[in-house]
């Protein structure tokens, strides 16, 4: 079976979704969404699912912001949902050998927007009851807060297939190879795909298929685990989002009185999706409990469950988004790590206007990192 299109997008986490939603709003295109397995079944079914703008580039910020902003108004681009993404803002947090870090973070959110701040001593305390009063956060922004990454994939997929997106599960990518008149043909399980467009959107998994066009990208990977906590008694109310500035830890509320905290480890050259371990070691929550203890004034006891959760990011810590480099009609976007859910309806509509207008003013490439790293925080 082969089947002819203008678009095809591999991988339907929230990356390739929110970029299938973009591309079926902008125009009248033939996209297809191609996935190996269910739907946002990859790293999005793990994800934290948190969204701030505490980004380690300037672009990224600014790609949080617009992604934020699209979340809050969800209802209206995507139909009312019982799960919308919850505004709760968020503070970043680090010690006394952070300022210089700290300072650097708020001169960069300083250019994009006016309601960040560095709140004094104890003035979180104060607006969220329930925070410890020792904490020293060193920036504050109500611009943050966090949703269900897998239903909002879903969501969005639901909504670009009103406008025509073809969606095809169980396609595993074979071979993607360049045809008659510059089309691209991706050969999967479940057949042929041909379009002039190609973008790869697959995770961690996404230089794997582009080695099938060969074409060669270096991914490194993040472990990491997330724990869900039951809220004392005595806690009253919600509390923001905290980050840890280094991004190795977060503490963000959840639905049903819970308290969902993380830890992210460096990236690590040796690590590989699969075999994929489900282990949570001790010390992971051991330390943890210790940054949750750091943010609020509560006692929690032992989580109620947690899983392990497994990001990807570029081989210089910057994320892989652009053309590729002499293969025309080929784009990859991929590599956000952490933040892939709180940057993803940006970048899909970056794409978008890349593919469709043939230039997007705040594009991406990793094929540019020189100037990247330049502005890198």
């Amino acid at each position: 079976m082969k089947q002819l299109c203008e678009v095809v997008i591999i991988g339907a986490g929230i990356v390739g979704a929110a970029t299938a939603f973009a591309l079926t709003r902008a125009g009248n295109l033939r996209v297809a969404l191609l996935e190996k397995g269910p739907l946002a079944g990859g790293m999005t079914r793990r994800s934290a699912g948190v969204a701030h703008p505490f980004q380690s580039h300037p672009r990224l910020i600014q790609y949080a912001l617009e992604s934020i902003a699209f979340y809050q108004n969800a209802a209206q681009h995507l139909g009312p949902s019982k799960n919308e993404f919850i505004t709760t803002g968020a503070a970043l947090v680090g010690g006394n050998a952070d300022a210089a870090k700290m300072f650097a973070q708020a001169q960069a959110l300083a250019r994009l927007t006016r309601d960040s701040s560095a709140p004094a001593r104890g003035a979180l305390a104060a607006q969220f009851p329930g925070v410890a009063p020792q904490l020293q956060a060193g920036l504050f922004t109500p611009h943050a807060g966090y949703a269900d990454a897998a239903q909002m994939t879903q969501r969005l997929i639901q909504a670009a297939q009103t406008r025509g997106l073809t969606v095809a599960t169980g396609a595993h990518v074979k071979q993607i190879q360049t045809v008659s008149g510059g089309a691209r043909s991706v050969t999967t399980t479940m057949g042929s795909f041909e379009a002039p467009i190609v973008i790869v959107a697959a995770g961690g998994w996404s230089d794997k298929v582009l080695a099938s066009a060969s074409q060669t990208v270096t991914l490194q990977f993040q472990r990491g685990a997330v724990l869900f906590y039951e809220q004392p008694p005595e806690t009253t109310a919600s509390h923001p989002i905290f980050w840890d500035v280094h991004g190795e830890f977060f503490l963000r509320p959840h639905p049903y009185r819970l308290s969902a905290a993380g830890w992210i480890a460096p990236p690590t050259p040796a690590l590989t999706l699969e075999p994929f371990d489900e282990f949570v070691a001790p010390t992971a929550a051991t330390r943890v409990s210790q940054f949750m203890e750091q943010c609020l004034a509560s006692k929690f006891v032992a989580p109620k469950r947690s899983h392990t959760i497994m990001y990807a990011t570029g081989a210089d810590g910057l994320p892989l988004m652009g053309r590729v480099h002499d293969a025309a009609g080929l784009f990859i976007a991929a590599g956000f790590g952490a933040n892939t859910f709180a940057v993803a309806p940006a970048v899909g509509k970056t794409l978008a206007q890349l593919i469709v207008d043939g230039n997007a003013p705040t594009a991406a490439s990793f094929f540019a990192t020189p100037y990247a790293k330049e502005e890198t925080l």
